[in-house]
């Protein structure tokens, strides 16, 4: 088993624990000032955005301090327990990585076995003659050259696109690279040679227990009973899909039931077995017709579980909205600032309908919408995202009366179309769910 070494980090939690700490890692360290402290340290880890950011963290760190390992080891001897150092228990967390990476001192970063799996890259600009790397650790830029030894398997990477370009003939599309999944936007320059820009998604199922949405909101989309459509809305970069997905796979797993994923282009791998539930993923084809032709398929193919990757047109819109009043569960997401505006942005792709706003006041079953708040500094500037989220709820448990109530004034306002009204009621069934201790 190949050995690890711990990377020893700390956040300022309060001056009278993070000073001491800072001087004796400074003096650890054997540096002149606590500026130059790589700062990626131990941080309680309640979200996935937080993992995210430490193995990031621990991977740039190791490229840039390929001592720190070494060093953090010995460091790790001197400070003693957690106790010691008077930090609660709660607030550590492992970050490891292989030995094998770690030097004796600081140098540039070590690109000698560089691979682009093991790299937190975002974007890759793939040109005719050129790869470019969006906030590349260590680059001088946030866009940079792709380093010497990237550049033959991006090579690879670039004629495995420029094949399923010429093959699809769609220009945008889901590429698989090492397990991870990367979202593919194709461009002709003026030398009308292609250039294509990857995107690693950050989109994954996570356990339905780390899902930070209010409680009232998972229970009614996990009800057997709930039917429409569950929404997710929220800033680009909140994280709709992973909660979209999560919400959809979990529902597959609980009622075992056969459910069918459309994504143009793909953005995560949900295609398989879900416990004794089963996901059919399927990549949407522009030349095929887009989302509506395969939303019109997906009625024939009887799956009463639908997650559709995103409402971005009036065609996608309006068959969710139709798919929701005929007894289908549908999944998906629109780019909204709050609640009543995710509703609006519905509406007005579905103007083609006869009467939307009395259709999606029927079909819509729960809305949820969140973003995140970027409130916990870290020394630098650098901030751990928290996420927020809100949510109404149209499908109240049986018996519920006052659930019954809530959504009975929810459909009405919707359509009235008198949606500013709305953060009233979204305000008072939150507070009637946690007073019933289920916030």
């Amino acid at each position: 088993m190949e050995r690890v070494a711990p990377i020893c980090c700390l956040l300022r939690s309060t001056a009278s624990v993070s000073r001491p700490l800072c001087r004796l890692l400074v003096r650890r360290f054997q540096i002149s000032s606590a500026a130059q402290l790589p700062w990626f340290l131990l941080v309680p880890v309640s979200s996935s955005a937080q993992q995210r950011f430490l193995r990031k963290s621990a991977v740039a760190l190791s490229q840039t301090y390929p001592s720190l390992g070494h060093t953090a080891r010995r460091s790790m001897a001197g400070l003693g327990s957690p106790g010691r150092c008077r930090l609660p228990k709660q607030m550590l967390v492992a970050v490891r990585m292989p030995t094998r990476s770690l030097g004796r001192s600081p140098t540039k970063p070590r690109v000698s076995s560089m691979q682009l799996k093991d790299l937190p890259v975002v974007d890759i600009y793939l040109g005719h003659d050129y790869s470019l790397m969006k906030d590349l650790p260590g680059a001088q830029a946030p866009g940079s050259a792709a380093p010497d030894q990237l550049k033959q398997e991006l090579a690879n990477v670039r004629g495995l696109c420029l094949e399923m370009f010429e093959k699809s003939g769609d220009p945008e599309f889901a590429l698989s690279l090492d397990g991870f999944v990367y979202r593919v936007t194709t461009f002709v320059d003026t030398s009308t040679h292609p250039v294509f820009v990857l995107s690693r998604a950050a989109s994954k199922v996570i356990p339905i227990e780390r899902l930070d949405i209010p409680k009232h909101a998972k229970e009614a989309v996990l009800s057997p009973r709930t039917r429409g459509i569950v929404l997710v809305t929220g800033e680009m970069g909140s994280g709709k899909t992973v909660t979209a997905t999560t919400l959809f796979v979990e529902r597959l797993r609980q009622t075992r039931s056969i459910g069918l994923a459309l994504e143009d282009p793909i953005e995560s791998n949900l295609n398989g077995p879900h416990g004794d539930g089963w996901c059919i993923h399927v990549q949407v084809s522009r030349r095929e017709g887009g989302y509506r032709e395969y939303l019109i398929r997906s009625m024939r193919s009887r799956a009463e579980t639908i997650y559709l990757g995103e409402l971005r047109d009036e065609s996608s819109a309006e068959q969710a909205v139709q798919l929701s009043n005929m007894g289908h569960l549908v999944f998906t997401t629109v780019h909204g600032g709050d609640l009543p505006q995710a509703i609006e942005r519905i509406l007005s792709l579905s103007r083609g309908l006869r009467d939307p706003s009395g259709m999606l006041a029927e079909g819509l079953a729960v809305i949820i919408h969140q973003k995140l708040v970027h409130s916990t500094a870290l020394p630098g500037g650098t901030s751990i995202p928290r996420l927020v989220a809100k949510a109404l709820t149209l499908v109240p448990a049986h018996g519920d009366e006052r659930g019954e109530a809530f959504s009975k004034s929810a459909r009405a306002l919707i359509r009235t179309n008198e949606l500013s009204k709305l953060q009233t009621l979204i305000e008072q069934q939150s507070n009637a769910a946690t007073w019933r201790g289920n916030p």
